[in-house]
């Protein structure tokens, strides 16, 4: 099975509903799958590729760096793979300014593949070597301009691995 990386730029009024009642993140994301002007960014299985490549690590690393596995728990609703993740839009803004100077070239100085084979990271793609990296490299360049228009809107993000 899939482990689908998935962003959704929040207003402050949907994270007052999120942490008032964390049952309303399904209803959420529902209605955002419906909506024509804020739609999730769906990432694939890019997610922790990226995530390694920013960080040098599997699961941990350093702010704002480790954003795509940072965020507060909201409740113990299941959205696939565990609750969803909140970041508040000071932390939206934090983490689009951090990345924005991230190019393609720099993302491409961190990549290794056969490192990134021999620790195991999700997905087992690496040996594909430079259309592994342009899997990654694109959707980070993606959720870079999506993190930009939710920090330009001052909107917080919801993260969940689907």
């Amino acid at each position: 099975m899939s482990m689908i990386g998935n962003f959704l730029a929040v207003s402050e009024s949907e994270i007052a509903s999120l942490l008032a009642d964390a049952e309303n993140g399904p209803l959420l994301i529902e209605r955002a799958y419906d909506s024509k002007t804020n739609r999730p960014m769906n990432i694939g299985k890019a997610w922790a590729g990226i995530h390694y490549l920013l960080t040098g690590t599997e699961y941990g690393g350093d702010p704002p760096l480790n954003f795509i596995l940072s965020g507060n728990p909201v409740g113990d609703v299941d959205l696939g793979y565990g609750p969803g993740r909140l970041q508040h839009p000071e932390d939206v803004a934090i983490i689009s300014n951090a990345i924005a100077f991230i190019d393609r070239n720099r993302l491409h100085e961190r990549f290794d593949s056969r490192k990134m084979s021999a620790e195991s990271i999700y997905p087992s793609i690496w040996h594909e070597g430079e259309k592994a990296f342009d899997y990654c490299a694109n959707y980070f360049e993606e959720l870079k301009k999506y993190y930009a228009d939710a920090a330009a809107q001052s909107k917080g993000m919801l993260l969940w691995v689907s």
